[in-house]
């Protein structure tokens, strides 16, 4: 009996919280593709990369959000099957009535919460494959290909997934039979009745809370700009500041509208007015603590989906800075690659490739000019930093290259050809020193080489690998005449290739074992000496070696990587969490109030306006959910993005900030706005479907 008991309130809960299904069906496949991307040849690459690199932070972070992200899942979970308990208190209740055991009936929530966490892990499972090999689409078209992980069945995936459900329906059953046990009969009757608490009905106490709302929230976003601390404290009060915020509004709005309501007769009396922010603010009165929580919960998933887009705007930038699929450098002399491009061509394809030379004067007149343009940036930043921080030993001095050697690279990047008389120079650099070069070039005489005069001809700003130096030079590159290049000394020799097709991690590690003379140049590794004079920084461990850079070996060590899709995982989990909450208290607070509805049909109002009615309803409540943590967010969104954009670039490569920043806005909004316009487009729909079956 007990089973088929079982049994059959398993079907009638799928049924009756088809979005608490639905959300579990959502969080096991996010668990699931999260776990594919663990166990990914990707993810494995990047980890003997940091091992080797003796560099595990990343790592460490990456289990901390995937432990996070069991976290929230694990709330969502012990949350919904409390309320799934309040909201069949009087059903146990009953049973207890006729004489079913306690333990008896614990043993039938047991089984039902089993069935329907089993059914939701398989579904789940099984969209998760989808979700990894859409993953897998998007990654493979932002990042070129590069980014890999499992479309098909992962065992290894499945089987952790499968862990973590049983960890955290075991934990969550576990605290909800407690509670069930310890309820008396008397406590199981009024279970479903009880309130949250504190609610305030005074008005004046409520605009106190409402200033209260601004003040921590404009508090939040100067703590998490000026940072005064230092530390991951500055980003814990941060965060606590915004939880108060979201808090102090639900609590205090409830007590200014429903002081509206009771001083405005002539306006609460409009229309449908009474019916609809009666039940309104009857129902938000009471869970003001649980909409203050679920702001909060949406105000954190933003601040870390806008984290994780601003990196991947930040990686992405920073790859399209290095304009060569792959480019090998040989320090301080005229070199052969020929071995090097031979095994390149053999193994993978080739569209084109070129080698050629850096030169230098050991003069630094155009770096001078670069130092100052940069130091006014740096001021404007009020960074301590100086220029000379900032430029690698190697590339010091001015760098040259021939005419001949510019215009062939140019063509391989697609580039217009640069138009230079005989005796001209053209400037290539980076697009923040165009003015203050131009301004300064203007006023010379012109470029005095190998006895000739050279004329100033133009300045281009195309990407042209001259972010970070070890390409055509750090920022700045000056083009001559071939002839001029003659009693110049050879900075270094580079090989470089465009390719058609992707490269991945595994396939530069195999290039670098074939020879023994080259490796990959490592992105994180900086060393050297900074005196009151003079910067001896480089990134080269030793010139007996060449190394191996360009678009794609800098991707395949960007370490962010891994950051990126656990920060936006974890942001659409709590994205997930508090709207489905939402949604599941928002639906059976209409289902409560069928009653209402059905006497307005028995009044003489027509299925139109009634259906009408719950739409205003339903969007009330989801807009004014929005009206707390969406300014406050977005602030915070804006300031984080400026930050993480600003500090991962020493030197500007966006013409403007605004622009990346908006986009960073549009994705983190847009996201959110996506997940919560479905559940409530579902919410309406389940509402409008049960409401129509009792109007007369």
């Amino acid at each position: 009996m007990l089973e088929k008991l079982s049994l059959r309130n398993a079907r009638r809960q799928a049924k009756e919280y088809v979005l608490y299904f639905i959300t579990l069906v959502i969080a096991a496949a996010m668990l699931y593709s999260f776990n594919s991307f663990i166990f990914s040849e990707t993810f494995t690459q990047l980890t003997t990369l940091l091992s080797e690199n003796d560099s595990n932070g990343s790592m460490i972070t990456v289990i901390f959000y995937s432990v996070l992200i069991v976290f929230v899942v694990s709330w969502l979970v012990s949350y919904m099957m409390n309320f799934m308990l309040q909201k069949r208190s009087r059903e146990f209740a009953t049973y207890m009535l006729l004489g079913i055991e306690k333990r008896e009936i614990c043993v039938i929530y047991f089984r039902e919460n089993v069935l329907i966490g089993s059914v939701s892990l398989i579904f789940g499972i099984l969209a998760g494959c989808v979700v990894s090999a859409l993953l897998q689409t998007f990654f493979g078209s932002v990042y070129g290909g590069n980014f890999s992980i499992y479309g098909d069945l992962s065992t290894k995936a499945a089987a952790l997934t499968c862990l973590y459900f049983a960890v955290i329906f075991f934990l969550s059953l576990l605290g909800s039979q407690r509670k069930l046990n310890r309820m008396k009969l008397i406590s199981l009757l009024y279970y479903e009745r009880h309130n949250e608490v504190p609610y305030v009905k005074n008005a004046v106490l409520g605009r106190g809370l409402l200033i209260g709302f601004v003040l921590t929230g404009i508090g939040s976003g100067l703590i998490f700009y000026f940072q005064p601390l230092g530390n991951y404290c500055d980003i814990l009060l941060g965060f606590g500041m915004m939880a108060i915020s979201c808090f102090a509004f639900f609590i205090g709005g409830m007590a200014v509208l429903y002081h509206r309501l009771e001083v405005n007769r002539k306006w609460a009396y409009q229309g449908n007015h009474l019916f609809i922010y009666r039940n309104f603010v009857s129902q938000a009165r009471k869970s003001a603590l649980s909409f203050g929580m679920i702001a909060a919960v949406f105000a954190i998933g933003m601040v870390l989906i806008s984290t994780g887009a601003s990196y991947h705007i930040a990686v992405n930038e920073l790859t399209d800075q290095e304009s060569f699929d792959l480019m090998i450098l040989h320090m301080n002399e005229e070199f052969d690659f020929s071995e090097y491009a031979e095994y390149l061509e053999n193994t993978a394809k080739v569209d084109s490739s070129y080698t050629y030379n850096l030169y230098t004067t050991r003069k630094q007149d155009y770096i001078e000019l670069r130092n100052q343009a940069l130091s006014d940036y740096f001021i404007s930043r009020r960074l301590e930093v100086t220029p000379k921080e900032y430029l690698y030993t190697e590339n010091r001095f001015d760098t040259y290259m021939k005419y001949s050697d510019y215009c062939r690279l140019r063509e391989m990047l697609g580039l217009e050809q640069g138009e230079m008389g005989e005796n001209q120079y053209l400037i290539h650099c980076m697009p923040y020193l165009r003015e203050p070069l131009a301004q300064a070039l203007q006023q010379t005489d012109g470029l005095k080489l190998s006895g000739s005069v050279l004329v100033y001809a133009g300045i281009y700003t195309e990407k042209f690998s001259l972010y970070d130096g070890y390409g055509n030079g750090q920022e700045l590159l000056i083009v001559v005449p071939d002839e001029c290049v003659s009693n110049m000394d050879v900075l270094y020799g580079l090989y470089t290739a465009n390719l058609g097709e992707d490269v991945n991690l595994k396939y530069l590690k195999a290039f670098c074992d074939r020879f023994n003379t080259l490796e990959m140049m490592d992105v994180n590794y900086v060393d050297g000496t900074v005196s009151d004079t003079e910067s001896y920084m480089t990134r080269l461990p030793s010139y007996s070696k060449d190394y191996l850079h360009g678009r794609y070996v800098l991707f395949a060590e960007r370490i962010e990587v891994m950051l990126i899709l656990s920060l936006i995982y974890l942001g659409i989990v709590l994205f997930v969490a508090g709207t489905v909450i939402f949604s599941v208290r928002l639906l059976s607070e209409i289902r409560e109030q069928m009653k209402y509805y059905r006497m307005l049909g028995i009044l003489g109002m027509n299925r139109k306006q009634i259906v009408k009615t719950l739409r205003k309803q339903i969007l009330l409540n989801f807009i004014f959910s929005l009206i707390a943590y969406l300014p406050l967010s977005i602030g915070v969104v804006y300031i984080t993005s400026s930050m993480i954009i600003n500090q991962y670039f020493l030197v500007p490569v966006f013409d403007s900030i605004l622009v990346p920043i908006a986009t960073i806005l549009g994705v983190s909004v847009g996201v959110f706005l996506l997940i919560y316009a479905l559940y409530g487009i579902l919410v309406f729909y389940i509402a409008k479907k049960e409401i129509l079956k009792v109007i007369i």
